[in-house]
């Protein structure tokens, strides 16, 4: 894979987002059970959650391989998307149907915070 090495950063950390080059996390997404890729530490450092989840004795963490991928079915791919895209660059896509995911399910409220003072302008 060819990448892009004289952009700014989030142009360069954007290209690893749902990469399957160099992922070493991978997941199952959604109700279509889709193949979706990660970096551990990034998703580490831009997620509490993520951070509890591929930490320490959780199966998640220990586990988690290519044939045995960490099961998201809580949340559509689509969105799971938009919470890579910010977690790697903080370039995503907010709106009222997928807010409610980004703030409460991985804690990313920078961006939610954000998204409802334009929604009160």
């Amino acid at each position: 894979m060819a990448f892009q090495h004289d952009i700014p950063l989030a142009g360069r950390l954007g290209q690893l987002v749902n990469n399957e080059f160099t992922a070493d996390v991978f997941f199952e997404v959604g109700s279509n059970h889709r193949r979706m890729y990660g970096h551990r530490n990034i998703l580490r450092v831009g997620s509490p959650v993520f951070n509890a989840q591929l930490n320490g004795d959780f199966s998640d963490a220990k586990l988690n391989s290519l044939l045995n991928p960490i099961m998201m079915m809580d949340v559509e791919e689509d969105v799971f998307l938009q919470i890579l895209r910010f977690i790697y660059c903080e370039n995503a896509v907010v709106n009222q149907r997928n807010v409610v995911d980004l703030s409460q399910k991985y804690l990313l409220c920078s961006i939610c915070e954000e998204f409802f003072a334009l929604q009160i302008v």
